[in-house]
């Protein structure tokens, strides 16, 4: 009896211990991985805490895959629960005290005692893929009939092979026109850039998504938008604000028809200057569409169709500009009245009015009267510009002259064709000339030798351009090919800088023109220059050593600088609204063609806030005014209000590489060239 009891107790032993393990191991495997503490009160006992799961169903394909049953087809109802409410744990599942509720409306009513849990690992290979989503949230609601799944709480849709993510607090899914709506709160992540919302509608179908009020920042740029969407390749604003988050400094420059040319750098600078940005702009910028691009380098930012108003008055319209962080200027056109003198004109004033042409081209048309010391008359100022042409056309009847000014961009962006009648072209460091006629293919360019802390730009030029042998005024002109090159090099960074106030640094310039005559001319000239700026004074001084070899058979090309040349440039600043200053140069040799001591003499005054300035002075060698205005867009918090902005591949819209070093540059085209080299080598072995 006693041995009969020992193996009883030893056997209840050993099944107790086996049950003991088999529970403990279901209730590991059974563990959820996501869980939230609820609790739920009772009459007169201690809370107690119970463990919610998360709710998760995947959709792939048409199948609606739990880990109960792998390839359920969710079209027709749960069979546990067909006909009524079935309170009853299903066999296997985990019973809890808080279910996940799956009601519906007009439906048939059903309720489960446990939530959907994770999918499984196997995924099976329909004929129809249609969608692919994860959606997670604390509860869900299915509809059967309606054929739709709503999410409430931290809910969460992951769409796979879009690398799309969509997170708010209330999500519905519609499964039979394959539709995501997201309400409150909603936040969609793609290709790791967020946008934010009140609501957005996600059509699987066409690959795209609608957002209501999204907010968000791409590249430089602050968005507040009407509404959105998003494609795969591109997303679509409309009808918002563009706020700059981070400085951009690129000026707009509006030029009239006498413009001051090598001294505009000077005037951009100060526009640009630290001191002289205001928190609020002093102008709107209104534009119909900015398209935001990635580069490698740098991240392209096009603004197309765009007024500027002052107050209520549209004073500028920009038919195409480019705002990058490494672009200082781009022109654009204003409907300021032209005011001014030249030689070629004479006095002259009047209105001006600006036609939008398609393409976002502009004509600016100003009717003129004209008159000088001994005659006065009429005429009129055409000017046109788009993206890859500007030109000017004049005439008045004091002179008698028709005046034409022109330059069109070309196949690459650093090639350009020039061209002028009877008015003064653009020759780099030599100064503005005055031939007859002119056009010439310009190619120049600029390049940082970074390991040498060298700047280098060189400028070559070649076409035709005519000479008048007894004045502007006469057709007894002639002219000839010529072919020219220039180019300067000087420090990147000044060679003395003492905390800013004063720096020094240094330069070599060449020019040198072929002519079809035969002739050959050609300047070499080398020297130091100084800026100094203390409180409100502004200083410039530049000393040029030249050398002069050979003819040329232009009168109007002429060197004019002289073999010792002194430049220098003053500015006060009176006030925050008021600048004035001078700008000379002086050949000390007077052995130009004339014998004047000043080569350039102008006086010049800026007006205006700090971010909008308009540029007045006067140059006594031509005997021309000169007038610019300048505007800053691109400071922080600038706002630009768009109609539509369109950001092409986003998934590329990342921060910009830096730029390679010259050096780093030139040793990895020499390896490509050897390894190229090599190939042809065993290739031909």
């Amino acid at each position: 009896m006693n041995k009969n009891l020992k193996i009883f107790l030893i056997i209840s032993c050993m099944a107790s211990l086996l049950l003991y393990t088999n529970n403990a191991s279901f209730a590991n495997e059974k563990q959820p991985e996501e869980t939230t503490q609820t609790t739920t009160p009772s009459d007169n006992k201690t809370p107690e805490t119970k463990e919610h799961k998360k709710s998760k169903f995947s959709f792939f394909g048409k199948k609606l895959k739990t880990r109960e049953d792998k390839n359920y087809d969710y079209t027709t109802p749960f069979p546990e629960y067909e006909g009524e409410e079935n309170e009853e744990t299903p066999e296997g599942t985990q019973e809890n005290t808080q279910p996940s509720s799956i009601d519906t409306t007009g439906n048939t009513p059903i309720k489960a005692n446990t939530a959907i849990t994770d999918i499984t690992e196997e995924e099976p290979e329909p004929t129809d893929p249609g969608v692919d989503i994860d959606m997670i949230s604390d509860y869900l609601d299915y509809y059967p009939e309606e054929e739709k799944m709503v999410a409430k709480g931290n809910a969460s849709v992951k769409i796979r092979g879009q690398d799309t993510t969509l997170k708010a607090d209330l999500i519905t899914f519609y499964k039979a026109t394959q539709i995501i709506v997201a309400e409150k709160n909603v936040r969609i992540i793609k290709n790791q850039m967020e946008m934010k919302g009140d609501y957005v509608k996600v059509d699987l179908s066409e690959e795209s998504a609608l957002i209501d009020r999204p907010v968000t920042n791409i590249a430089a740029l602050k968005i507040d938008a009407k509404d959105a969407i998003v494609h795969t390749d591109k997303i679509d604003a409309f009808k918002g604000v563009a706020t700059t988050n981070e400085k951009l400094n690129l000026v707009l420059v509006a030029n009239s028809f006498n413009q001051f040319g090598d001294a505009k750098q000077e005037m951009i600078n100060d526009v640009m200057s630290e001191e002289n940005i205001d928190k609020k702009t002093n102008y709107r910028i209104k534009t119909k569409q900015i398209i935001v691009k990635p580069d490698e380098y740098r991240n392209k930012i096009t603004m197309k169709n765009a007024d500027i108003y002052i107050g209520k008055r549209k004073i500028a319209t920009i038919p195409s500009v480019d705002i990058t962080t490494d672009k200082e200027m781009s022109e654009v056109e204003t409907m300021l009245p032209e005011i001014g003198q030249n030689r070629q004109t004479g006095m002259y004033i009047g209105p001006s009015g600006l036609v939008s042409l398609p393409f976002g081209s502009t004509l600016k048309l100003s009717p003129v009267f004209a008159f000088n010391t001994t005659d006065f008359g009429g005429g009129g100022l055409i000017r046109y510009k788009s993206e890859t042409n500007k030109t000017l056309l004049g005439y008045t009847s004091v002179k008698d002259l028709f005046i034409v000014e022109g330059q069109q961009d070309l196949f690459i962006p650093e090639l350009k064709l020039q061209y002028t009648a009877n008015n003064y072209a653009n020759d780099w460091f030599m100064g503005d000339r005055l031939p007859k006629y002119s056009a010439e293919a310009i190619f120049q360019k600029s390049m940082i030798l970074d390991d040498l802390d060298l700047r280098f730009t060189q400028r070559y030029a070649a076409g035709y351009v005519a000479d008048a042998t007894r004045g502007i005024e006469n057709d007894n002109s002639w002219g000839t090919f010529r072919a020219k090159a220039q180019g300067e090099i000087m420090k990147n960074r000044p060679i003395f800088n003492w905390k800013d106030l004063i720096t020094f640094n240094y330069r070599a310039q060449y020019d040198i023109s072929q002519y079809a005559t035969g002739e050959t001319y050609a300047i070499v000239r080398t020297g130091p220059d100084m800026r100094l700026k203390y409180k409100r004074f502004k200083f410039f001084l530049m000393y040029l050593l030249s050398g002069i070899g050979g003819e040329t058979p232009m009168w109007f090309d002429q060197y004019y600088y002289g073999r010792n040349n002194l430049s220098g440039m003053v500015e006060y600043k009176v006030n925050k609204y008021l600048s004035v200053g001078y700008y000379a140069s002086a050949n000390l040799s007077k052995d130009n063609w004339d014998g004047r001591l000043m080569a350039e003499n102008r006086l010049y005054a800026k007006f205006g806030p700090p971010d909008f300035k308009i540029s007045f002075g006067y140059d006594t060698v031509r005997s021309r005014t000169l007038m610019d205005v300048s505007m800053l867009v691109g400071s922080e918090n600038s706002k630009i209000d768009f109609e539509k902005l369109t950001v092409l591949d986003p998934q590329k819209l990342e921060k910009p590489k830096e730029k390679p070093k010259f050096w780093d540059r030139w040793k990895k085209d020499k390896k490509t060239v050897k390894t190229k080299k090599q190939t042809t080598e065993n290739n031909n072995l």
